[in-house]
């Protein structure tokens, strides 16, 4: 940065600037499998974790961050969608959050 040498997404990439380096051609099938991975999650246990990402960032320090964290990973289990989400996984079958 400080240079201001220009590099492409790979070397991104490999330096750790970036998560992912892909062509255009590769691009829209990543995206869709990234997104058909994310619906398989409970809608609500992602939007706790929305919530959780942006308390951490903006709000907590390390020490609250590790005892919320805590907190909110239990509650989400033990609710009524976390319950399914088990149960489903215990019987081999998918959560009736998707279709």
């Amino acid at each position: 940065m400080l240079t201001g040498k220009r590099f492409k997404g790979s070397e991104a990439e490999k330096h750790k600037l970036v998560n992912k380096s892909l062509s255009a051609e590769e691009l829209n099938p990543y995206v869709d499998s990234v997104i058909k991975l994310l619906k398989t999650s409970g809608p609500k246990a992602m939007t706790m974790c929305k919530k959780l990402l942006f308390d951490i960032v903006n709000k907590l320090t390390l020490d609250e961050a590790v005892e919320y964290t805590a907190k909110m990973i239990a509650d989400i289990r033990a609710s009524e969608e976390g319950q399914e989400g088990m149960a489903a996984f215990m019987e081999k079958r998918k959560p009736n959050w998707i279709k």
